[in-house]
């Protein structure tokens, strides 16, 4: 996909310098320099451009890591809860805890 992006880019860039370096000029004085500045100012566009899908696949490349992160987040909590649950249910004592006070006074769980 990104070798496709690139050379649809860089073709037309590379195309363009061919063109612009092989043009005939109206006046014979031009100098060699112009037709340079000419080929920057096409791979300039391309440069430009391919930054421009670089920084589009940096974007999706976090959007997606943040969604992954989340997952992660939201599997280890129901992991930990399982296992929680798992544990209360083995040994029934610990699922009750301890001392509970209502007001001043301490009610003791049934055993």
């Amino acid at each position: 996909m990104v070798l496709i992006v690139a050379t649809a880019v860089v073709a037309p860039a590379i195309i363009t310098a061919t063109v612009v370096w092989l043009a005939p000029t109206d006046d014979e004085s031009t100098d060699q320099l112009a037709k340079l500045s000419a080929i920057g100012e096409a791979f300039g566009t391309v440069s430009a451009a391919l930054s421009a899908v670089a920084l589009i696949g940096i974007a999706t490349s976090l959007y997606f890591q943040m969604q992954q992160t989340r997952v992660a987040r939201i599997e280890a909590s129901r992991t930990m809860r399982m296992q929680l649950l798992q544990f209360a249910l083995g040994k029934p004592r610990y699922l009750a805890p301890r001392h509970l006070f209502v007001g001043r006074t301490p009610v003791r769980p049934p055993r």
